[in-house]
């Protein structure tokens, strides 16, 4: 049946499923775990302590520039050796927090230009580590964008498989149900695509004549990748199946040049 030769194509569907789960997984995980901590956490404010960012040089300051950033060395030490940011972190909030009656300073995890000193937050603290807590931005435009993504890839490979599926039950009903016949291939568009596994990809167009009618009828192929070069498939023979039931649909045997 015509559009039916495209039932190799399994890996491109099969990846995207794969790519499209992980991010449905990755995304899903992260908003699911962040109702759980802020469900399960006690809300406590907490005060923008400190704000941990390297100076940037302009004309103003170009003469007292390495003054400021030996500063900012100084301080990012500082909180290193207090184990409140690790050794990798350059920029970073520094929060202080009271819970129990005992003051909490930590790094918030979440940098904003909007942040200012003193600021007010809400945080949520783990009742049974309340050097842990969690914090809500409301910033989660790049999560959806995830789960949108992590769907269309998802689904979309999915449907895809179906297709493929539902092409390789049409092509074994066409070659048992079909009428079989024998044409000759008169030329082969190659296409502009790159090929595959040194695989040359191309489509054929043959002609029959019915015997009776002496009537040609041309059938095209849908892609096929071989690694004969395209030409030295004009003048072969090859099967063609047609719909008993409408002459409009039909099906190229082009999966022997494949295997070849």
């Amino acid at each position: 049946m015509k559009g039916l030769n495209s039932i190799n194509k399994k890996a491109v569907p099969i990846l995207l499923i794969i790519i499209g789960l992980i991010l449905l997984l990755l995304t899903g995980y992260f908003l699911i775990n962040l109702s759980v901590e802020k469900n399960n956490g006690i809300e406590t404010i907490a005060y923008i302590h400190d704000i941990v960012s390297p100076p940037i040089a302009t004309e103003d300051n170009k003469d007292e520039y390495f003054s400021l950033f030996e500063d900012y060395q100084q301080i990012l030490k500082e909180y290193q050796d207090l184990e409140i940011i690790d050794e990798n972190t350059t920029v970073a909030i520094i929060i202080r927090y009271m819970y129990n009656e005992e003051i909490y300073y930590a790094e918030l995890g979440y940098y904003s230009a909007n942040f200012f000193l003193a600021q007010e937050i809400v945080i949520y603290v783990n009742p049974k580590d309340s050097s842990k807590f969690v914090y809500d931005s409301g910033e989660h435009f790049s999560i959806w964008l995830g789960l949108i993504v992590g769907c269309m890839l998802f689904f979309g490979g999915l449907i895809s498989i179906l297709i493929i599926i539902n092409n390789k039950i049409a092509v074994r009903y066409m070659k048992k149900n079909g009428q079989k016949v024998t044409a000759k291939i008169l030329y082969v568009d190659e296409s502009s695509r790159e090929g595959r596994f040194n695989k040359h990809p191309f489509k054929v167009t043959c002609v029959y004549i019915d015997e009776e009618t002496k009537e040609e009828k041309f059938y095209v192929s849908d892609r096929v990748y071989a690694r004969n070069a395209a030409i030295t498939y004009i003048n072969r023979e090859i099967n063609v199946f047609i719909d008993p039931q409408n002459d409009k649909y039909y099906y190229v045997d082009i999966e022997l040049f494949e295997k070849e």
